[in-house]
C-alpha cells in the first residue's frame, strides 16, 4: 500500500517533556506541533540513517499527538503494532507524506 520506507513516530512523551523543560517550554499542549520538538526528532532521525543504508533510511516523517496503547486501539495486548488500525486513523497523514506535504495531526 505505502511502498517507500515512511515511520509514523508517537512521541515519547517523558523524554519530549524534560527536553522541553530544559529549552524553557513548559506549556504540555501540542507538543507535536512545537518547531523545537519536530528538530529534536528530526536530528535523532538522521543520526539514525547514518547506519542505514539509503533505502532503509527514514525519508519524511510525522509527529503524532498521541501514543499507541492498547485503549486507543493502536496495540494488541501483547503490544504489537495494529497496522491496519494505525493506517486506518493516520491515512490522511501518511499519504500527505507520499504527496510531498507534512500533514500536521490533530
Amino acid at each position: 500500500m505505502y511502498p517507500n520506507l515512511l515511520q509514523a513516530f508517537a512521541r515519547h512523551r517523558e523524554n519530549v517533556l524534560q527536553y522541553c523543560r530544559e529549552k524553557g517550554i513548559v506549556n504540555e499542549q501540542n507538543l507535536h506541533d512545537l518547531p523545537l520538538v519536530k528538530e529534536l526528532i528530526g536530528k535523532e532521525i538522521e543520526r539514525l540513517n547514518k547506519d542505514l543504508a539509503r533505502f532503509e533510511q527514514v525519508k519524511k516523517f510525522t509527529i503524532i499527538p498521541e501514543d499507541f496503547s492498547v485503549e486507543n486501539d493502536m496495540l494488541t495486548p501483547t503490544l504489537k503494532l495494529k497496522r491496519k488500525n494505525i493506517i486506518a486513523r493516520y491515512k490522511e497523514a501518511i499519504d500527505a507524506m507520499y504527496e510531498g506535504e507534512l500533514l500536521l495531526v490533530e
